[in-house]
């Protein structure tokens, strides 16, 4: 299941000159289920920060700025064939630059096997990009995939 999310939605202000913070992480979800890690990194901003709290060993916990979240992003994509979000839920928050997610996903491993994983994603926007995006999952399915 894809969520298919337009690029500019109402914002309360009535304008709908850039996208909101659900729309950003929506298209940021489409683009990870194409394995597009360049729409992905093409969304945040130039300082843009990423968090990935519980990384596994060996890949960093903390990126800023794209130079730095590009090549990281570009070797976890080479590691999938394909991702299938199995549920995504998309949902605004009081704080109208954020949105946040809950997802499931079933990956298939380039070098065979499958990855399932259950994550909350967090976007922060601002100027109609991603200024800050965290995403929390489980490490000890991620160590997993990635030692088999």
């Amino acid at each position: 299941m894809t969520n298919q999310m337009t690029t500019t939605d109402e914002r309360e202000d009535g304008s709908a000159n850039r996208p909101t913070a659900v729309t950003l992480l929506g298209a940021w979800c489409d683009a990870l289920a194409r394995l597009d890690m360049t729409g992905c990194v093409d969304l945040l901003a130039a300082d843009a920060v990423v968090r990935l709290p519980f990384a596994v060993e060996g890949l960093p916990d903390r990126l800023e700025g794209r130079a730095a979240i590009d090549p990281v992003f570009a070797m976890i994509g080479g590691m999938f064939s394909r991702l299938t979000w199995t549920r995504l839920e998309l949902h605004t928050t009081d704080d109208p630059e954020l949105a946040v997610a809950f997802a499931s996903s079933k990956v298939d491993l380039t070098r065979g096997g499958e990855y399932i994983q259950d994550y909350v994603l967090v976007a922060r926007e601002r100027g109609g990009v991603i200024i800050e995006y965290t995403e929390y999952a489980d490490p000890i399915r991620a160590a997993a995939a990635l030692a088999a």
